[in-house]
């Protein structure tokens, strides 16, 4: 599939940000074990554990709230959806595709303002 990824209609991307005060070896078990946990969950295509950032990128036809629920109730830290979204045309954008687009954003929102003074 390369960098572009394809998914199943329907799926939802969701973020959820773990409120991690450590990066000890207990804490990051814990979460990978409430994310291997949730991966098992009917509907999840995918979940991808953050440890850097504390985020858990969850892929799917799933509920937001009822994840972070889960997530919350397995690892007893406090969990933020960051985001969720549906995705467009089954598939994700890679980050150069995202950084190409926000330039030519960025230039058109330049044009717009050079032209009106």
């Amino acid at each position: 599939m390369g960098k572009e990824q394809r998914m199943v209609d329907g799926s939802k991307t969701c973020v959820l940000k773990f409120d991690m005060h450590c990066q000890c070896n207990g804490c990051v078990k814990k979460i990978n074990g409430a994310v291997k946990e949730i991966s098992r969950s009917e509907g999840v295509e995918r979940a991808d554990l953050l440890v850097e950032t504390g985020e858990v990128k969850v892929t799917g036809r799933m509920d937001p709230e009822k994840l972070r629920y889960l997530l919350q109730e397995v690892t007893k830290k406090c969990v933020k959806i960051v985001t969720h979204s549906t995705l467009s045309e089954g598939r994700i954008a890679t980050s150069q595709q995202t950084k190409k687009l926000f330039g030519q954003v960025q230039r058109k929102l330049l044009s717009l303002l050079v032209l009106d003074e």
